[in-house]
């Protein structure tokens, strides 16, 4: 509602992007913690604000754009952070910590 683009119709324009904090499911703490995003164990209202943080590294103006990215391949991929086939032909792949452990 905040973001106005092909997705989002952009009602609140009042709002600063800068300020919206990551919504966070079970999908996106899985998938942020597979990528180094955060170090939680447990998600809660600080494991959002620790994502939305690293987020705002790469994207300040707007930290929260990434979220439904993110999320979508959370959810579409399943992906739990161990190998398989298709973790090559994944767009995060070369983002994955958790790739250094794999066996080959």
């Amino acid at each position: 509602m905040v973001r106005k683009d092909e997705v989002d119709p952009g009602l609140w324009s009042s709002i600063d992007k800068a300020k919206l904090i990551v919504p966070v499911d079970v999908h996106m703490a899985r998938l942020c913690r597979i990528l180094g995003l955060h170090s939680r164990k447990t998600v809660s209202l600080l494991t959002a604000v620790e994502i939305t943080e690293s987020f705002a590294k790469i994207e300040p103006t707007d930290p929260v754009k990434f979220d439904f990215a993110l999320s979508r391949i959370g959810i579409l991929e399943d992906c739990d952070g161990r190998h398989r086939s298709k973790c090559e032909l994944c767009e995060l792949f070369e983002y994955c910590l958790r790739r250094e452990n794999w066996a080959k």
